[in-house]
Parts: structure tokens; C-alpha cells; sequence
């Protein structure tokens, strides 16, 4: 009976897939309804169902389904990252943190995830609270800060009209060798 509930649970799992691909997020929202009744332990089908809720704007239910999926599978870097844009949404930006700085850990090459945690980061520290460490390791390619790029010598505007471009590029410390030019060096 059990592996009949979970192939049922499997199939409309897929069905909700399908329906969320194609962007009909009520019809997914009640697909994966519907896997969750075979089989109410099935962490995926939450985690879905939440970014359903997220999609309708119904952020507090998107929270709670992401939580649950989050409690049933614990390494589910998508089901905590979920939780975050969820909490994030309700302004609720302590818990927002914690669930990105969960994803990073479990996710570390994956930018969104960090990207999320950066901005939840912010707006702790803009409401004047320090946000926890987390212990979220970057990889090697990410923790290499570009190197500053050179101070720009010059810049330009540019327009366009029906016959023509017009580009004006204004140059930093160019010296004109013609004297009939002298008066724009100046």
C-alpha cells in the first residue's frame, strides 16, 4: 500500500512539474496538493508547492510549506533557499539569513544562494542588528576578488537620429600637436 501511495505521490509530483513549467501555478499548487495527500512526508512536493505560493504572492503560506520541506529534508540547499525568499518577502530578515546562509553551506558554488544571503545581510545591518556567522566556506573562484579596474581616461555619449550616430568621446589629459587646435587643450 505504502509503495502505491508513493508511485501515486511520484506521478503527480511529475504532473506538478509540468504545470509549473508551463507557468500554471494554481494548477501545480494543487498537483503537488495532491502528492503531498499520498504521501504527506514528501519534502520535494512541499518545497515545490512553496515556490507556487511564491509565485501568487502568498508569501507566509510560500514560508510554511518551504519550512516543512526544510524540516524533512535538512539537505535540501533548494528547500532552505526557498525559506529564505519566503521570509525575505515577509521582511523577516533574521530568519532570511539563517535559511541562505543554510543553502550557501550546503551549496557553496551556487551564487544565488550567497547573492540572497549578501542582500538579507544588508538589511539586518540596516536595521542596526550585526548579522550571525555562519560559517558559509565561498570557493576558491569566488573568494578571488577581481582586481580593481584602472581609473577610466575617458568616456563617452553617443545619440542617434534617423540618418546618423552621433558619438562624443571626451578624453582626459590628451595634448593636440596641431596649433590649429590649441584653443580646445586649453
Amino acid at each position: 500500500m505504502a509503495g502505491s501511495s508513493s508511485a501515486e505521490a511520484s506521478v503527480r509530483f511529475s504532473d506538478g512539474n509540468r504545470a509549473y513549467a508551463e507557468e500554471d501555478f494554481a494548477k501545480a499548487s494543487e498537483l503537488y496538493s495532491a502528492a503531498l495527500t499520498a504521501d504527506p512526508a514528501f519534502g520535494a512536493a512541499h518545497a515545490h508547492r512553496s515556490a507556487c505560493h511564491f509565485a501568487a504572492h502568498r508569501y507566509a503560506d510560500a514560508r510554511a510549506d518551504a519550512a516543512l520541506a526544510a524540516t524533512l529534508a535538512p539537505a535540501d540547499a533548494n528547500a532552505q533557499y526557498r525559506l529564505g525568499r519566503a521570509a525575505f518577502a515577509l521582511a523577516e530578515f533574521g530568519a532570511s539569513h539563517r535559511a541562505f546562509a543554510e543553502a550557501a553551506r550546503l551549496r557553496p558554488a551556487r551564487a544565488d544562494y550567497r547573492k540572497w544571503l549578501r542582500k538579507a545581510t544588508a538589511e539586518l545591518e540596516e536595521q542596526g542588528v550585526t548579522p550571525p556567522e555562519h560559517g558559509v566556506a565561498v570557493p576558491a573562484a569566488a573568494a578571488a576578488a577581481p582586481a580593481p579596474a584602472p581609473k577610466a581616461r575617458f568616456r563617452h555619449e553617443w545619440y542617434q537620429t534617423a540618418d546618423a550616430v552621433v558619438l562624443t568621446l571626451f578624453i582626459k589629459k590628451v595634448r593636440c600637436c596641431s596649433a590649429a587646435c590649441a584653443p580646445c587643450c586649453r
